[in-house]
């Protein structure tokens, strides 16, 4: 599997996500000091742990009856750092496949679906609330909530998205910033 990395919120926080093959782009928040923050688990069943037995926390979060395979890759996070990516995989892996028990909600800058009881902020808009994954995108959501909403409305939910971790974006906009490209 093929991981892309950035900066979190702190400098000591990486975001490390992949484009899942079911089309998803999945993830999870790897701490410096304290390791990986939460079990990654895209729609498909795959689960992912960076880091120090990472293998025994995916095997933990296996479900019942469900044969599973293991991806390891190395990661190279932003300060330099390479840990253990041990990504397990379901034998029928598929969109969809497995309904999570945690209802989401949707982050209208990057589009991820996150556990609202996890997001990294909310804002406040014409009386709806809005969940974010990372502070970032609270504060470009805030920063201009019309145009972040406009280009909510024109994105195709139905495709992978390729703008969470990278692409070209103008050099007055950071690249998570793709309705300003």
């Amino acid at each position: 599997m093929q991981y892309t990395t950035r900066t979190g919120d702190q400098p000591a926080e990486a975001h490390v996500n992949y484009e899942c093959p079911c089309g998803c782009t999945a993830g999870v928040i790897y701490v410096r000091d304290a390791g990986t923050r939460d079990l990654g688990q895209c729609c498909c069943g795959r689960l992912l742990w960076l880091g120090d037995e990472a293998e025994g926390h995916v095997r933990g979060a296996f479900e019942p009856g469900t044969e599973y395979t293991f991806d390891r890759d190395p990661v190279a996070l932003p300060w330099g750092q390479t840990v253990e990516a041990v990504l397990a995989v379901p034998k029928d892996a598929t969109h969809g496949h497995i309904a999570t028990a945690v209802a989401t909600v949707h982050d209208p800058v990057c589009h991820m679906d996150i556990d609202p009881k996890t997001a990294a902020g909310t804002s406040e808009y014409k009386g709806v609330t809005y969940y974010f994954c990372a502070r970032g995108c609270k504060l470009d959501f805030d920063d201009d909530p019309e145009a972040v909403l406009a280009a909510e409305a024109a994105f195709d939910h139905s495709q992978p998205s390729d703008h969470a971790m990278g692409g070209a974006a103008p050099k007055n906009a950071p690249f998570w910033q793709f309705w300003k490209r």
